[in-house]
């Protein structure tokens, strides 16, 4: 682990990632200089409340992705990036993604409005229960026929939609709040850099001790 994140420093990447779920590995990281900093929201979905995909929405076609679209890519992307701070993936990683979902039986559901996407899930099936880990609509409408589509195609005993913590998730509306990654600084002087220059008025004075990335130090 010392070894990859001198060779990111070095190559200037400021920040590095780690998701892990076990709790006995977070200490491990701490102890390497990383801190949880990413959380996720998590709410079950009540599957009576959930309707079958109704004939009002036939203007609708629903596609099960099987292979790289450069549409759904975008779409993607530009959700991920409405956010002030999210981890977006290139072209190659979708690809990726796709493919291997078609493999392991998960899916990326694509709803479309003649030739424009209204909305979008990507979903993961794990014993009977359905987990969706990205949910992009354009309406209330489509958000209710993604759902049944869900329920009407897997008959799920549990549907669990994870999301990003923000306004919309809020604890009172039943959605959980859980830590999902940790981060650490690998490069001092770039990362700095990069906070002066979106915060100019900011001025603090850090004392920095790191025991792995010795060269932060400096």
């Amino acid at each position: 682990l010392k070894q990859a994140m001198t060779a990111l420093s070095n190559r200037e990447f400021p920040l590095a990632f780690l998701f892990t779920y076990e709790k006995e590995l977070v200490q491990t990281y701490r102890r390497r200089g990383f801190e949880l900093v990413i959380k996720y929201a998590e709410k079950e979905l009540p599957l009576l409340d959930i309707m079958p995909p109704s004939c009002e929405l036939s203007l609708y076609t629903v596609q099960s992705l099987s292979e790289y679209d450069q549409t759904v890519f975008e779409y993607i992307d530009a959700y991920l990036n409405s956010s002030d701070f999210t981890l977006r993936v290139p072209p190659c990683y979708f690809n990726y993604l796709i493919e291997d979902m078609a493999l392991e039986g998960d899916n990326c559901i694509v709803v479309r409005k003649g030739a424009e996407i209204s909305g979008l899930s990507i979903v993961y099936i794990v014993k009977g229960n359905v987990y969706i880990h990205l949910l992009a609509c354009e309406s209330a409408e489509v958000e209710e026929l993604i759902y049944g589509v869900i329920k009407e195609k897997y008959s799920p005993k549990r549907i669990l939609r994870y999301e990003r913590v923000d306004a919309s998730t809020r604890e009172e509306d039943g959605w959980r709040r859980k830590n999902m990654g940790m981060a650490r600084i690998l490069n001092m002087d770039i990362f700095l850099g990069a906070y002066a220059k979106a915060f100019p008025l900011e001025s603090f004075v850090y004392r920095v001790k790191d025991n792995v990335l010795t060269a932060n130090n400096e």
